[in-house]
């Protein structure tokens, strides 16, 4: 029985040669034909070669870059937002560095390759807060000893772009009303309204979802109004346009998961009991990556620049189309009366009142 047999080693020649056609363009295939080899020994060394240049790279320093504290350049990087461009100015007008801009951020992204530079977000202090529901979750709710059934309850969430505080409140489903009553704590929690309201494109605020112009829930549109907010649509399918709340929410449940769930509860008012002595907790927190509290931040450069909460309160109203009788007057969950009513600067529907009134 003959033993297994080792292809034979390709010399520095033929090694180079597989570097040379690749950079000039030539596939993995057409190199293997071209040298009479395997595509297996193709990938070998074109593998070995890239982890090589690779290496060399990342150890390569350029001269001029011992003259910079690079762990202090970072910090101001990644912890602090600023943009590495301003980083490089500010070197420049001081004479730490006089190299191009392109040598400065090619010397960082050796050091530091994982640190993403591209596409960094930074929110002015009270520019916006990003809203969301987390998914479904098994033992969030609350046990009803009436009818003797558990409740499973939804997690809502609001998030401060800028300094990070947040909010969360349980509520029974993901409807417009439940949406928007949430919220609007939201605002009572944080003291203020900042100036744009992200979401996604659920149907409760968005009638119909569009990546440049999509159409707002008329009552979403209406309630942000009544606030002074702008609504701010993401983009459908792109979490990431708002990933401050999905982080959050993230982080929050795991760490008061298990505080949560320790204990039942019997109504929905005292779930959300709970859950607000956890906020509060949450926020006092420091964030290792920032040495501060989201209090402290938010205190610190947030709470003074929201708008003021309006002096009156949000009314929540349901739109429907119904169709017109011939006696001018509309049926509404089984109820008569004319085809719509204005209430708190809302339109809903007639069966809230006990008389008709015209549009």
């Amino acid at each position: 029985m003959g033993s297994k047999r080792n292809g034979k080693p390709k010399g520095p020649r033929m090694i180079s040669e597989i570097i040379r056609l690749r950079e000039a363009g030539l596939s993995r295939r057409a190199i293997a034909r071209a040298l009479s080899c395997s595509r297996n020994t193709v990938d070998k060394y074109l593998e070995v070669s890239s982890q090589t240049a690779v290496a060399a790279a990342s150890s390569y320093r350029a001269p001029w870059s011992s003259q910079l504290d690079w762990d202090h350049v970072r910090k101001l990087a990644q912890v602090e937002g600023e943009p590495l461009s301003d980083v490089w100015e500010r070197c420049a007008k001081s004479g730490a560095v006089a190299v191009p801009y392109v040598s400065f951020w090619r010397e960082f992204k050796r050091r530091y390759p994982s640190v993403p530079l591209e596409m960094h977000k930074i929110h002015p202090p009270a520019e916006r807060v990003e809203i969301d529901y987390k998914g479904q979750d098994e033992g969030f709710g609350y046990y009803d000893r009436i009818a003797a059934v558990w409740v499973p309850c939804r997690l809502f969430g609001a998030v401060l772009c800028f300094s990070q505080m947040f909010y969360a409140r349980a509520t029974h489903t993901e409807r417009q009303e439940d949406l928007l009553t949430s919220v609007a704590l939201a605002y009572e929690y944080f003291g203020g309204v900042p100036l744009t309201t992200a979401f996604d494109n659920a149907k409760a605020a968005v009638t119909k979802a569009h990546r440049y112009d999509p159409d707002i829930n008329p009552e979403f549109a209406m309630f942000c109004e009544h606030f002074s907010t702008a609504p701010l649509a993401m983009r459908p399918g792109k979490p990431k346009d708002k990933n401050l709340i999905e982080n959050s929410l993230g982080v929050f449940w795991r760490w008061a998961r298990r505080k949560l769930l320790k204990r039942r509860y019997y109504s929905l008012a005292e779930l959300n009991h709970a859950l607000r002595a956890l906020i509060d907790e949450f926020n006092d927190r420091v964030q290792r990556k920032y040495g501060v509290s989201r209090r402290q931040k938010f205190f610190g450069g947030e709470k003074d620049r929201l708008l003021p909460i309006p002096q009156r309160s949000w009314s929540h109203g349901e739109w429907k189309s119904p169709t017109v009788h011939p006696d001018c007057h509309v049926q509404i969950d089984y109820n008569f009366g004319a085809s719509g009513i204005r209430v708190g600067g809302s339109l809903q529907s007639a069966a809230s009142s006990p008389l008709p009134i015209d549009i």
